[in-house]
This record gives C-alpha cells, sequence and structure tokens, in this order.
C-alpha cells in the first residue's frame, strides 16, 4: 500500500489547492498515523476502511457532495466508490444485508482474488486496491474542482456552501423557534441536518443560508410534540387517510397540539376546524344576481 499513497496525496493536493483558490481554505489531509504501520490484517484492513469512511463522509463530505452534485456526468468513480466503501463498512461493522456480503465477497475477489481473504498478502492486496479506488475517486473530483474553478458562478457556489457552519444553523433556528437546546441534542440535529446538506444542490438565485436554515428548521420541527390520540383518528375526521393531504393533516394536528391542552373530542373537533378554516373554499358558479 505505501507505493499507492503518493499517487494518493498527489491527487489530494490538486483537489486541495482547487478548493483554497475556491474557498480560501484547503482539504483536510487523511490522517495517516492512525492507522496500524502495517495494513495486512482483517483489523488492520477494517481500520483503514472506517478511517477513509469517516473522511469521504465527514471530513471531505461538504466538498465531495457539492463537486458530485455540481459536476454529477464527471464524477462517477467518485459517486460509486462512496457507495461501496458504504456497503463494504456496512459488511464489515454493522448488520449486514445479504446484498452487502454478496457486494463484499465480490469486491474482495477482485482486490486479491479471494472472496474470503486470509492471509498477510490477500489483505494487503485489499489495501492497496482500496487506496488505488480512493485516488480514482480524488482523481475526479480534482478535476471536477478545476472545471468549478473555471465558472464564476460555481466557484461562488462552492465558496457559499463551504462558508456555512451546519452547528450555527442548527443553533441559530432554533433561538429562532425558541428551543433550548443541550449539546447533545445539538450535536444530533446537526448529524441529521449536515447529512442532507452534504449532497444538497442550492438552486441557482437562491441563498445558501437560507436554504441551509430551512433544512435545520425541518430537522428541529421533528422535535413536534406527541399527538393526544391515534394519527388514526384524526385522518377519519379530516377524510384524508392516504390520500396527499394526509401528512399535512398530520403536521396541522402536531401544531395545535403544541398551542393547545384539549384532549379526546374537543381536540379532534379543534383540529377540524383549523384544518376547515385553511382549506380553500369552492368558487361560486352561480349566476350573477
Amino acid at each position: 500500500m505505501q507505493d499507492e499513497i503518493p499517487g494518493f496525496e498527489g491527487e489530494h493536493e490538486r483537489l486541495s489547492q482547487h478548493k483554497r483558490l475556491c474557498t480560501g481554505e484547503p482539504l483536510k489531509p487523511l490522517p495517516w498515523t492512525q492507522l496500524p504501520e502495517t495494513i495486512d490484517t482483517l483489523e488492520a484492513f477494517k481500520a483503514l476502511v472506517s478511517l477513509v469512511l469517516v473522511q469521504w463522509n465527514e471530513e471531505w463530505g461538504r466538498d465531495v457532495g457539492f463537486l458530485r452534485v455540481t459536476e454529477r456526468s464527471t464524477t462517477p468513480k467518485a459517486q460509486h466508490f462512496g457507495h461501496t466503501l458504504t456497503r463494504i463498512r456496512t459488511a464489515y461493522q454493522h448488520s449486514p444485508t445479504q446484498e452487502d456480503l454478496q457486494l463484499l465477497a465480490k469486491w474482495q475477489y477482485e482486490a486479491c482474488g479471494t472472496r474470503s481473504p486470509s492471509g498477510h498478502e490477500e489483505w494487503a492486496a485489499c489495501a492497496k486496491e482500496l487506496i488505488v479506488q480512493l485516488t480514482g475517486a480524488m482523481r475526479e473530483l480534482a478535476d471536477a474542482a478545476m472545471s468549478v474553478q473555471q465558472s464564476e458562478d460555481k466557484r461562488q457556489a462552492w465558496h457559499d456552501r463551504a462558508s456555512q457552519s451546519v452547528r450555527s444553523a442548527v443553533v441559530r433556528v432554533a433561538a429562532d423557534l425558541g428551543l433550548r437546546l443541550t449539546e447533545k441534542t445539538i450535536a444530533y440535529h446537526e448529524r441529521q441536518v449536515e447529512g442532507r446538506w452534504r449532497n444538497y444542490q442550492v438552486a441557482k438565485g437562491r441563498d445558501a443560508r437560507s436554504e441551509l436554515d430551512s433544512l435545520a428548521e425541518r430537522s428541529l420541527m421533528a422535535r413536534s410534540p406527541r399527538l393526544p390520540c391515534h394519527h388514526l383518528e384524526i385522518l377519519r375526521e379530516l377524510q384524508v387517510i392516504g390520500s396527499p393531504l394526509a401528512f399535512a393533516g398530520i403536521q396541522l394536528a402536531h401544531g395545535v397540539a403544541a398551542v393547545s391542552r384539549s384532549r379526546g373530542d374537543a381536540f379532534l373537533k379543534l383540529v377540524v376546524d383549523t384544518w376547515a378554516s385553511v382549506q380553500p373554499t369552492e368558487p361560486s358558479t352561480g349566476a350573477p344576481s
């Protein structure tokens, strides 16, 4: 694997330079020192997979997501690498599906010639292949970044995206909503919003900060109070079970629950009356008198 690292570092530096020119900040390096000195066992390879995945999704995630969305047609390797890496990690660390295990076995066979590596040479070959694929993905992203740098609109969009702090948005919107959050809750919503913001494409003419605030608001609103009755009771009263309006009806019911202490039939009547008050009135079809 040591022979493959310089190639990766070269592509990483190229991407980092383009990012610096567009956003004013470099790309964080891959912390090789956190890995075992030699990657030639299952546990060492798992450590490599985990480190690269965290770097790809969290440390580089906002930039990777922006480039993949902005230059989608020119980044197929980067998109495939992120998907494959996640599935490999899932197969090793979590509760994998049969499909995850099959993908892992196929990937290992292509990397080292066996579906079930066991020897030092086989695991070393897997580590080498992972770095080769990472380098290919970084090369695509560096090319995409060069293309972004040559477009004033895209360059500005990357700068705006990089300047937005997800944590600041969560705290700011929580204050607007009158919510007092613990550090643990802030961190939870930060993770939720970061996952969505990473691959979110801000439409041309839209403000990146406003779009990020909108994502934060939607995450925070998931803290709606518990309904005082079963949701089907509400949907039956509103006569919207299974319709496109069902979701909106439940959202309205949560809002009513937040400002009212009503329970039982009184609560249902309040929801129905509020729902009726916001429904568009049918235009009159009668002839003028």
